[in-house]
């Protein structure tokens, strides 16, 4: 659907009606500032795709500490919440085993604060000026 996009955006950009009727039709540049950002996004979610595939995700449900590619379940606040540590790829929300899952790089406060450390233990992150407690409540293999 992406790649659709990112050529319609060209033909737009090159259309003969997208040539400037005057200095102020920018209508043109615009298509191609489009095509060229579609472009980049589409080969950037390609890499993603690529380096994930590359991930070592088989192992045992359980783990015993956080390190990538782990899905952790954290509580804060009385909330629960499932991130998936990730080297990239940071802030999508995906459906796993019918609950939300928000997928967090390695390079993140919150990753960092993580890793290493093992169900039960509480970890403070400052994010916005504001510290918060998460508890972690399991530790889990990606499947």
């Amino acid at each position: 659907m992406l790649a659709e996009s990112v050529r319609s955006a060209a033909e737009a950009a090159t259309h003969a009606e997208s040539k400037p009727e005057n200095k102020y039709d920018t209508r043109g540049l615009e298509s191609s500032y489009l095509a060229g950002a579609q472009a980049e996004r589409l080969a950037e979610l390609k890499r993603t795709l690529n380096v994930i595939r590359q991930l070592n995700l088989i192992g045992t449900n359980k783990q015993t500490s956080v390190t990538v590619t782990a899905v952790v379940t954290l509580e804060c606040d009385g909330i629960r919440s499932v991130y998936w540590l990730l080297p990239c790829a940071g802030g999508y929300r995906l459906r796993s085993d019918g609950q939300d899952v928000l997928t967090v790089t390695t390079h993140s406060p919150l990753s960092r604060a993580l890793m290493g450390r093992s169900t039960g233990d509480v970890v403070t992150v400052t994010m916005g000026g504001t510290d918060k407690d998460y508890e972690i409540m399991a530790v889990d293999a990606a499947r």
